[in-house]
C-alpha cells in the first residue's frame, strides 16, 4: 500500500467489519466496539479532481509530504502552492497521497484552478488517475460533513425533522462506501478517498454550506443509520421527487439490495413540478436502439436498418417496464435504460408512460424527478409539514429497515 491513513481511528473502524454479500456489512455484533472504541468516524471526500494547481491557506499550518516523509508548520497566515504538473510520475496506476495540510483552527481555503472556498478538517492532495494532475481530498468529521450536505442535497429551510430523516439516510450512505471499501474496488486498487462529491455519489458542500437547521439534523441523529432485517448496512438511497410510489434498486440499476420496498407515496404531488414532457424522434430513436443491440438487451442481435419501424409501449404487465420491437425482435426493457441513454436533463424521472405524436415521434409523459429509490425529499418535506418526526418518515420508505444507533 503506497497511502497510509492521517488518522487511525478510521483504518481500526474499517477492520471491525467483515465483508459480507450483497455489499453488505453487520452491526449486529460490532455496535458497542464502535461506541467504545472509535466515536464519530472521519470520512475522506474527493470535492476536486484532475487539477492542474492548488492553493491551499489557513492559519499555523501543518504540512505532511508523504513521498518524502518531510513535515513542518508554518507560524501565522500562509499560503502553500502545489503545480500538479510537476510531480514526479511514479510506475503505478494507483492514485498516490501526495500532502496532507492542517490547521488548529480546523478551518483551510482552497483554490482550485480559481475557485476559491473554505474547508472544515483537513485537506489531502493525491496525483488523479492519469498522474498527471492533481485531486483534492477533504478528510471531515461525519457530522461536519452532513452539515454541509444537508444544504447541498435537501433545502437547509426545510422542516428539521425532514432534514434529520435525509441526515440518517445520507450518513448511512457515505458508512457504506467507507466499509465496504466500494470506491477502491470500482477503481481496481486502492485510493485516498472514500466517496466524492457529486451526483454519482453525493454532493457535499463548504464550510459556507452550513446553517444552524443543518447541524442540528446532523447533530441530533449522530450515529444513527438504517440496517435490513438481518442487522446488515446497505446504501440508502433518496431523490428528489418519487411522483407516486418509489422504486427497487433493480429496477432501476438491475441489482437487488436487501431491505428495500417499494411503496406508495401520496404526500409528494403538491410539491415541485407537477409533470413533465420529453419528445424524441424517429432518428434518435433508431440510435437508441442499436446502442441497446450492442448492450446485448436486443435477442436474437440484429441492427436495426435506417428507417426501420419500430414500436415502443408500456409493458401492461409491469409500470417500470417497456415493450420494445422491430421486425420479429421484442425486448422487454426497464424504463431506466431509457434515462440512462437519453439523460437526467431529458427524461426527469423514470416514472412516465408513452405515446406518439402526430409525426410519428415518441412522446414520454412523465412525473417526479430522479431515479425513485429510496426517500422521496418532497414526500419527506410533507410529512415533516405534517407532523412526521424523522423516525416515521424513514420508518414509511424503508418499513424492512431500522433505526439503529452506531456511536454517540
Amino acid at each position: 500500500m503506497v497511502w497510509s491513513r492521517i488518522k487511525l481511528s478510521i483504518a481500526a473502524f474499517v477492520l471491525l467489519f467483515p465483508l459480507l454479500g450483497n455489499s453488505a456489512i453487520s452491526f449486529t455484533e460490532i455496535a458497542e466496539k464502535i461506541r467504545l472504541k472509535t466515536g464519530t468516524p472521519l470520512l475522506r471526500v474527493r470535492v476536486a479532481k484532475a487539477l492542474q494547481a492548488i492553493q491551499v491557506s489557513g492559519t499555523d499550518l501543518a504540512r505532511t509530504l508523504h513521498l518524502t516523509k518531510n513535515s513542518k508548520s508554518y507560524a501565522g497566515k500562509k499560503t502553500i502552492k502545489f503545480e500538479c504538473a510537476n510531480v514526479a510520475r511514479r510506475n503505478t496506476t494507483s492514485p498516490l497521497l501526495l500532502a496532507s495540510l492542517g490547521s488548529p483552527t480546523g478551518l483551510l481555503s482552497v483554490d482550485k484552478d480559481g475557485e476559491q472556498g473554505k474547508y472544515l478538517g483537513k485537506i489531502l492532495i493525491s496525483t488523479s488517475t492519469d498522474q498527471k494532475r492533481c485531486d483534492v481530498i477533504n478528510e471531515i468529521d461525519m457530522e461536519s460533513y452532513l452539515s454541509t450536505l444537508l444544504a447541498k442535497e435537501m433545502n437547509s429551510k426545510w422542516p428539521v425533522e425532514a432534514l434529520k430523516a435525509q441526515a440518517v439516510a445520507a450518513r448511512t450512505y457515505a458508512l457504506h462506501k467507507i466499509y465496504s471499501k466500494e470506491v477502491s474496488k470500482v477503481f481496481g486498487s486502492e485510493v485516498p478517498f472514500d466517496l466524492e462529491s457529486s451526483e454519482k455519489h453525493q454532493v457535499s458542500g463548504k464550510f459556507s454550506d452550513e446553517t444552524p437547521n443543518t447541524r442540528l439534523a446532523a447533530v441530533s441523529t449522530a450515529g444513527e443509520v438504517l440496517v435490513n432485517n438481518e442487522g446488515e448496512l446497505a446504501p440508502v438511497f433518496f431523490h428528489a421527487k418519487c411522483g407516486g410510489r418509489t422504486r427497487l434498486p433493480e429496477q432501476v440499476w438491475q441489482n437487488p439490495v436487501k431491505g428495500y420496498e417499494s411503496v406508495n407515496c401520496p404526500f409528494c404531488k403538491d410539491h415541485g413540478k407537477p409533470g413533465w414532457q420529453s419528445e424524441i424522434s424517429t432518428e434518435r430513436l433508431e440510435k437508441f436502439v442499436r446502442w441497446a443491440t450492442n448492450k446485448g438487451y436486443f435477442h436474437p442481435k440484429r441492427v436495426v436498418q435506417t428507417g426501420e419501424l419500430i414500436k415502443v409501449a408500456d409493458d401492461r404487465w409491469s409500470a417500470n417496464r417497456l415493450r420494445i420491437s422491430y421486425g420479429n425482435i421484442t425486448a422487454l426493457m426497464e424504463k431506466s435504460v431509457l434515462r440512462r441513454y437519453f439523460g437526467r436533463v431529458e427524461l426527469r424521472s423514470n416514472n412516465f408512460h408513452i405515446r406518439y405524436a402526430s409525426t410519428g415521434d415518441l412522446i414520454l409523459e412523465g412525473n417526479g424527478h430522479g431515479h425513485g429509490v429510496g426517500l422521496c425529499q418532497m414526500g419527506a418535506l410533507e410529512m415533516a409539514q405534517r407532523g412526521y418526526d424523522h423516525k416515521k418518515i424513514l420508518s414509511y420508505y424503508f418499513p424492512n429497515m431500522k433505526l439503529v444507533k452506531v456511536y454517540q
